[in-house]
């Protein structure tokens, strides 16, 4: 099961306000972990490797120059390379050793706290070939579909139900076919200017005619409007990548194949949680 990385603060003593403010602010998307450096450095962060949690990063608060605080510091290293760490306290000669530091006291932490930390958490979500950056991460893995026999008519109830604006199209050995798009249905339901005129002309008229081929193509079958060369994109694919896709295309959802079977559905929903949800 997917877990949420780690904040680990780190202090000589228990910070409990420190630790509510870093819990206020990154509840979404992360767990507070809190140790003493009073603590053994080793048994503190092997139940972590055992474990196999994720460390975002590591807080070092005041009085980090307790005889264990470089021990501490060198084994969050070597344990985690790839974690980020952070120094808050009155001296920061020792920022080198440190990705950042808040200089004295970390409050007001919406002017001195949570912008570093929010920085630093940025960079170790980009370093990170995490699950979420990747289509197989973040797709819908349900994904509304209809078999390439069924009619207009049942694939407009299905469109009715789900509320979405796209079907994913499966033949009987539930291969991926392609796309059945709610535009493409309401554009063959639209008459085009000689049917109006041979109607007589008026609006009127052409509702009515829009209601009459709408019927009339109620039990044809879909496939001639499923689009067989959609656009789609791998699961490994970067959510970068199909972003950018879904932007200079005017899309909002793509499949998701591999080696001819659906897998799911990325939106651009599903996008906006991943990249902006989890900062």
């Amino acid at each position: 099961m997917h877990r949420e990385p780690l904040i680990v603060l780190v202090s000589s003593s228990t910070d409990t306000a420190l630790e509510a403010a870093l819990r206020l602010r990154y509840i979404e998307g992360y767990r507070i972990a809190a140790a003493t450096l009073e603590a053994d450095p080793v048994g503190t962060l092997r139940p972590f490797r055992e474990q196999g949690e994720q460390i975002a990063l590591f807080v070092f608060a005041q009085n980090a120059d307790s005889p264990n605080a470089a021990i501490f510091l060198e084994l969050c290293r070597a344990l985690y390379p790839d974690s980020r760490k952070v120094l808050i306290s009155d001296d920061a000669d020792s920022l080198a050793k440190f990705d950042d530091a808040v200089v004295g006291s970390w409050a007001p932490a919406e002017k001195k706290l949570y912008p570093v930390v929010d920085e630093l958490l940025a960079e170790w979500r980009a370093s990170m070939d995490t699950p979420f950056v990747r289509a197989k991460g973040i797709m819908t893995v349900r994904a509304v579909c209809i078999r390439l026999g069924d009619s207009l008519h049942r694939a407009a109830e299905i469109i009715a139900l789900s509320g979405v604006g796209d079907l994913m199209v499966i033949d009987e050995d539930n291969e991926f076919v392609g796309v059945l798009s709610v535009g493409d249905v309401l554009r063959a339901s639209m008459p085009d200017i000689e049917e109006i005129t041979g109607e007589g002309g008026t609006l009127e008229q052409a509702f009515r005619l829009f209601m009459r081929k709408g019927r009339e193509l109620m039990y044809k079958p879909i496939e001639p409007l499923v689009i067989r060369t959609p656009l789609v994109v791998d699961p490994d694919d970067h959510v970068a990548k199909i972003a950018a896709l879904m932007l200079e295309k005017n899309i909002h959802r793509l499949p998701v194949v591999k080696d001819g079977r659906l897998l799911g559905t990325v939106g651009r929903a599903d996008i906006c949680q991943a990249v902006v949800g989890t900062l």
